[in-house]
């Protein structure tokens, strides 16, 4: 019990190594992290050796074995074991430190130095079962985000840019089979209660979604960005659960460089609810400034490419602010994605993007010296299935009107007008899409299976327990408490009650019938099921029809 007393945190991060890497040290708790394979977690055991650098004045004492300076220890963790961690004791003298040392399935990421608004040079570092960065890359970081990056913030987006040097020379690094880029981010979800919605939703649009009008001569463009899941420490502190992933940029998408002074691809993002960026109304541009209306230009900056060129996206504004339904029809598939826009359509009201309907959009160029023609990407998606951009204000309800959806939260006038007057033919397949992708990835079990998936995968390895611990209470959460069980229920339950209203109310296959099915001039009775298809009178079971073009009920 004396020996208790004289408790002090000495930590041995500097010190102790796991099959040759030192693991992550949280000062806050006195907590080592180290990454396992996730079959660890499922069934398999995994073999740890365990070494205490020969300079460590300390005798450790690791699951009842002593490990002296210079030793080392081999272990077999089993899964029990891998969720629970492995206390340590070291021993010096008089003092005593408790230790524990904590198992992931997560890769660990780890910054080094102090970041604010602009970029300050720093370092980097990723532990991961299947891929590695024993050490710790040079980087410029900053924090990044709109309304999550103001005062009095905790936990911050990140920005990170790879340097080959000092002097500010970038280089490309490639995490996780993802692909090699100077740029990353860290995303933070900080307002969102189960910190897995903009991950799983954007995974959604990426499983789903039609490639670019341009796929065939680009057929690794990308409109959506890929990540994964880990855990951060800041500064030898824990930071709790991310998202590292890719940048939406030229890259991504794969549009075609800027050179020899000339402009091609194009990349804006939509950066607050304005109404050009809703194209209801039409900016006034001027070509050397980085921003027109609520269009940031992404690609090529004003730093490489100056003056730059507003002409392709003010052009495709003004068609759908200011052009009559006969203009607009004709011209609109040659300004815009039309297959990716029926996609996004059918995104928006799944998941229910509350602030995607205008903001928080990517619009592409592939090249403006062959055609104008825009494509859209995704972003930022925390205010989807039933979360909200202000966690005072969380919904409980699903069940929101399509109309509501749109009036109360911003309407894209390019869906408005596309949607409305079956323009083009688009309320039309947006409905045929709907239908084909329920069968598929938006089945309701499909889709309360890929999130209940993301929170168990967090809730296995001990993440999500880190995670509340960290943060719940925090003003950042407008100090709710934070639960990632009770928000998956939530949002279990939202799915399956969203889905069944989106069926019933919004994508009715019987209400598309009746206004896609037109009657036979030559038949005076001529009856359709539910699906369009004709049916023979004489053999009609009792149900719902279609018979000369009006919805019928066989009694």
């Amino acid at each position: 019990m004396q020996l208790l007393l004289c408790l002090v945190c000495i930590p041995l991060w500097a010190g102790i190594r796991v099959n040759g890497l030192r693991p992550a040290y949280d000062s806050l708790w006195n907590m080592y992290l180290y990454a396992l394979p996730e079959g660890c977690f499922h069934g398999d055991s995994c073999r740890l050796t365990i070494t205490i650098d020969s300079v460590q004045p300390n005798t450790v004492y690791f699951v009842d074995a002593e490990v002296i300076r210079g030793d080392s220890l081999t272990l077999d963790i089993i899964p029990a074991k891998a969720m629970t961690g492995c206390r340590i004791l070291s021993v010096s003298a008089d003092t005593l430190l408790i230790d524990r040392l904590m198992f992931t399935s997560l890769p660990i990421v780890q910054l080094e130095g102090e970041f604010g608004y602009d970029y300050m040079q720093g370092r980097f570092g990723l532990q991961a079962a299947d891929s590695l960065t024993a050490d710790r890359l040079l980087a410029k970081i900053k924090w990044r985000g709109g309304s999550t990056n103001g005062e009095g913030r905790h936990k911050r987006n990140y920005h990170v840019k790879f340097l080959a040097d000092t002097l500010g020379g970038e280089q490309e690094v490639n995490f996780m089979g993802f692909r090699s880029s100077d740029s990353w981010i860290l995303d933070a979800a900080q307002v969102d209660l189960s910190r897995i919605r903009n991950r799983t939703c954007t995974d959604l649009w990426n499983d789903f979604a039609r490639r670019p009008y341009y796929a065939a001569k680009e057929p690794e463009a990308r409109s959506g960005a890929r990540g994964r899941f880990v855990e951060l420490f800041l500064n030898h502190r824990y930071m709790g659960v991310y998202s590292l992933g890719e940048a939406i940029d030229r890259k991504q998408l794969k549009l075609k460089k800027y050179k020899n002074e000339e402009i091609r691809g194009q990349l804006w993002k939509t950066k607050a609810w304005t109404t050009d960026v809703t194209m209801y109304g039409v900016p006034e541009y001027d070509n050397e400034q980085e921003s027109m209306g609520g269009y940031e230009t992404k690609y090529p900056k004003l730093d490489k490419a100056f003056p730059t060129d507003y002409s392709v996206i003010h052009n495709a504004i003004r068609l759908v602010a200011e052009s009559n339904d006969s203009v607009f029809e004709a011209c609109v598939g040659d300004c815009f994605d039309l297959p990716v826009l029926t996609d996004y359509y059918v995104f928006l009201h799944t998941v229910y993007a509350i602030d995607n309907n205008g903001k928080n959009m990517y619009w592409a160029c592939h090249d403006k010296t062959v055609s104008p023609k825009l494509t859209l990407a995704v972003w930022d998606l925390d205010a989807t299935i039933g979360g909200n951009v202000d966690c005072n204000e969380i919904r409980t309800e699903p069940l929101a009107p399509c109309n509501d959806f749109m009036d109360r939260f911003g309407y894209l006038n390019l869906l408005r007008r596309l949607y409305q007057g079956n323009l083009c033919g688009f309320r039309d397949a947006v409905n045929e899409r709907f239908w084909q992708l329920r069968e598929g990835c938006l089945h309701t079990d499909s889709l309360v299976a890929r999130f209940m998936d993301n929170i168990e995968k967090l809730q296995l390895c001990g993440a999500a327990e880190r995670e509340e611990r960290r943060w719940s209470g925090d003003s950042d959460l407008c100090y709710r408490e934070l639960c990632l069980h009770d928000e998956a229920a939530y949002m279990a339950d939202w799915i399956r009650r969203h889905m069944q209203f989106l069926d019933e109310e919004v994508f009715n296959r019987s209400a598309s019938a009746v206004h896609s099915v037109k009657r036979d001039a030559a038949h005076r009775d001529v009856v359709y099921d539910l699906f369009g298809r004709p049916v023979d009178t004489a053999r009609m079971s009792p149900g719902l029809y279609i018979r000369n073009g009006r919805l019928y009920q066989k009694k």
